[in-house]
């Protein structure tokens, strides 16, 4: 990124917890290339932490599902105006999109008829369910940097300009403490399950009921068993509200302990479901969209499986339950990884097999060498 003594500023724009996050890592890496460089944008407190001027929160971006999004569309039309607005302004050199596909693709389109240079850095799932969108990949962004290792030969086959670095969070997934201090923190002894009922309201809302219904059954057979929740930032307020049963429990700031030392996990569809994988959780997965999602997803998912570990491997390693979800499969599924300690452990080894596929270390720094040629 040498630009003769000159400051590099770019735009990086993201719409949710895990991009805020991920963006971060890359961030931290590109400043060691060139620590004059400047960032502004979309994000969270992870970006904000590492210096970038945050003009709009991931807070004020989030929303679940087609509908969720329709009341939403004139907000984003408005932010999108700003943004380019601003970004004529300052005279940026560039722009990395960090996932978020929705609003970055229409911003891509945007800036192109700038002339800017546009790097997308965690490819949309476009290979499970929107094709469509790699025409428009193709025409907007100079460089797609992918994270998954079966992503770089599809865009190939459609002609983009890609590179594979491996998954940034192969690196930074581990517990924040030993497993007496966690223990301590949560104040039980015993066996419990990690519930991870998303870092969305909307996520929370349909999943959190069905997870303390399980826990509550399962205590039946299980009679230590308590449920330990990760609150994720985004949803803290939220869980100032619920009243939780007391044998659930709510963590703050400790999310990779509690799911290294959970003796089996129940998560919603996500980043999550990868993070299990790193670490090697034995966990069912569950997810609930609104209707009218679901009925036009199902129009478009080209994947057999929705839990990426799942497709990762090719098969359904982690049990999965998506928008109907009988409760009974769900406890019974959960049950047989508390109940068979054999088959908990297979599971186990199996996770941290798949795990060596996002290696190796340095994914962050090898894409921030991308990024610093591109703008060089």
């Amino acid at each position: 990124m040498d630009h003769g003594g000159e400051l590099v500023n770019l735009l990086v724009t993201t719409g949710e917890q895990s991009g805020d996050f991920q963006a971060s890592l890359l961030l931290e890496e590109i400043k060691k290339v060139e620590p004059s460089a400047e960032f502004w944008g979309i994000g969270g407190d992870k970006l904000r932490a590492c210096g970038m001027d945050v003009v709009v929160d991931i807070a004020d971006m989030a929303a679940m599902g087609i509908s969720d999004v329709a009341k939403k569309l004139f907000f984003y039309k408005k932010i999108l105006s700003e943004i380019v607005s601003e970004f004529k302004r300052r005279k940026s050199d560039g722009a990395i999109l960090v996932d978020f596909p929705g609003f970055n693709l229409r911003l891509a389109s945007k800036l192109h008829k700038l002339g800017a240079k546009i790097v997308y850095y965690i490819s949309p799932q476009v290979w499970a369910w929107g094709e469509g969108r790699v025409k428009r990949i193709k025409r907007y962004v100079d460089r797609m940097i992918c994270i998954l290792p079966f992503e770089p030969e599809f865009y190939a086959a459609h002609g983009v300009e890609v590179s594979y670095v491996g998954h940034p969070l192969y690196d930074v997934v581990k517990p924040e403490c030993d497993e007496g201090e966690f223990r301590e923190a949560i104040g039980h002894r015993g066996r419990f399950l990690v519930m991870m009922p998303g870092s969305r309201e909307a996520e929370v809302r349909r999943l959190l009921e069905l997870m303390i219904d399980v826990v509550s059954v399962l205590r039946l057979k299980h009679k230590e068993l308590i449920g330990v929740i990760p609150v994720a930032r985004n949803v803290k307020g939220l869980f100032e509200k619920i009243s939780l049963p007391d044998f659930v429990v709510t963590v703050d700031g400790l999310t990779y302990s509690a799911m290294a030392y959970a003796d089996a996990g129940l998560i919603a569809s996500g980043t999550a479901v990868l993070e299990a994988m790193l670490l090697g959780l034995p966990a069912v997965v569950v997810y609930r969209v609104d209707p009218l999602s679901w009925y036009l997803g199902r129009l478009l998912i080209k994947t057999r499986y929705f839990a990426i570990a799942n497709i990762i491997a090719g098969e359904e390693v982690l049990p999965e339950f998506i928008q109907r979800i009988p409760k009974w499969k769900v406890i019974k599924a959960v049950d047989e990884l508390l109940s068979d300690r054999e088959k908990n452990m297979r599971l186990r080894e199996k996770l941290l097999s798949l795990r060596d596929l996002l290696g190796p270390k340095g994914a962050a720094g090898r894409a921030a060498k991308i990024v610093a040629e591109l703008f060089r």
